[in-house]
């Protein structure tokens, strides 16, 4: 006949047997991350029958150690508390990569770093372990118990297990993640080729507002400056704040002396230069200054891919716009010839003549000289079509 206390650990042994059984299960099943971390705080929490389980993540931006999950006791702490690498137990359980196990007067150790905000602190039994894969460190899981409570070899395996479990699955969720991510940056790649396939019109903020807010729905920018042109001529300046978002202040700014390079951003500004295929500045593309944190080499990839698009598609309204002006310019001059044509024969005057009575008649109505001898065609056309009747008819 086993004893009680046999009895008692095979017992315990059966139910950290059936807590990583579920956690195998239910760390299998679920993609979404604080899904995942919501379990393991559950599971360990019942399994290992302890009174505050906290789970914290390893930001590689940062380089600390963030509490993303915890029993809810503590659900304002979440995504705010943070430690260093080596800083505290849970820093020095990252950093050796090996678990710590203390059973009574935890705050005692001269590893624990003590939190006011934290009644846990106060607990005297403490276990930690860290979450690895393939030898990297993703964070640490921490038990605690209110009181003295001795960690038998069992519970440590048994939680240093579902350590390697959650490392897994948090490398599994993070690959999800990204591939996910670069196929969102495909998606808004291939929405903006889309947008920018047609030329910005000239005087029309339809074109450049539709843009800028396909670029402030993505994830690089928010509030946003376009600015095209050249140094040389006043630069054409469309603004756009994504709803919620403050407008940008380019008041202040001397797009001339940006654009030829002379000038740093202004403050408040970051501006990124719209480059031609042969490297000149046909614009500047501006957001806030108050950016978050370095993007990804992927993000930086997409940025410059999409800024590409957009310096094309301003060189190709430019040139297009050029080309307009051009044939407007052509337009008006035959308008004009054919206005002092008529001038000539009605007056009998010669060329230079004709064409500085216009030139006062202009200055007198204030209208562009176009405007003038256009209204001389008209008025000759009516004439023209319209002749006067006679008593016979």
């Amino acid at each position: 006949m086993p004893t009680i206390a046999e009895t008692t650990y095979i017992a315990r042994l059966e139910a950290l047997v059936e807590m990583l059984q579920e956690a195998a299960l239910r760390l299998n099943r679920h993609q979404d991350l604080e899904q995942l971390l919501h379990d393991v705080v559950d599971l360990c929490m019942e399994g290992e029958q302890a009174d505050s389980c906290f789970v914290y993540l390893y930001d590689s931006q940062t380089g600390e150690l963030v509490l993303r999950a915890a029993n809810n006791s503590h659900p304002d702490e979440v995504g705010r508390l943070r430690m260093r690498i080596g800083e505290g137990i849970t820093g020095w359980v990252a950093q050796q990569r090996r678990p710590v196990a203390i059973a009574s007067q935890a705050m005692s150790d001269p590893r624990f770093k003590f939190y006011s905000a934290l009644p846990e602190d106060q607990f005297e039994a403490f276990l930690s372990v860290p979450i690895l894969y393939r030898n990297v460190v993703l964070g640490v899981i921490n038990l605690q118990h209110r009181a003295v409570h001795q960690h038998d070899p069992a519970e440590i395996k048994a939680l240093t297990t579902i350590g390697f479990m959650l490392g897994e699955a948090l490398d599994r969720s993070q690959q999800t993640q990204a591939r996910d991510a670069a196929l969102a940056r495909m998606r808004q790649l291939a929405r903006f080729a889309d947008l920018l396939r047609n030329p910005l019109p000239r005087g029309d903020s339809g074109g450049p507002s539709r843009i800028l807010e396909a670029l402030a729905q993505g994830a690089a920018f928010s509030a946003l400056a376009l600015c095209s042109g050249s140094a040389s001529k006043a630069p054409r300046v469309t603004l756009y704040a994504a709803p919620g978002e403050a407008p940008l202040n380019v008041e202040d700014a001397d797009w001339s002396a940006l654009l030829e390079g002379a000038a740093n951003s202004p403050s408040g500004l970051l501006c990124y230069p719209l480059a031609s295929h042969d490297g000149t500045v046909l614009g500047l593309l501006a957001r806030a200054a108050a950016a978050p944190a370095q993007p990804s080499p992927d993000a930086l990839t997409q940025r410059t891919a999409l800024l590409h698009m957009l310096a094309a598609a301003v060189e190709r309204d430019e040139f297009r716009n050029r080309c307009l002006e051009f044939e407007r310019t052509l337009e008006d001059r035959k308008i004009i010839e054919r206005a002092k044509g008529i001038i000539q024969k009605e007056r009998n005057v010669s060329e230079e003549e004709a064409y500085r009575l216009l030139q006062q008649e202009s200055r007198r109505n204030r209208k562009p000289m176009v405007t003038i001898a256009q209204a001389l065609l008209t008025s000759r056309s009516l004439v023209s079509d319209n002749p006067p009747r006679t008593e016979a008819q």
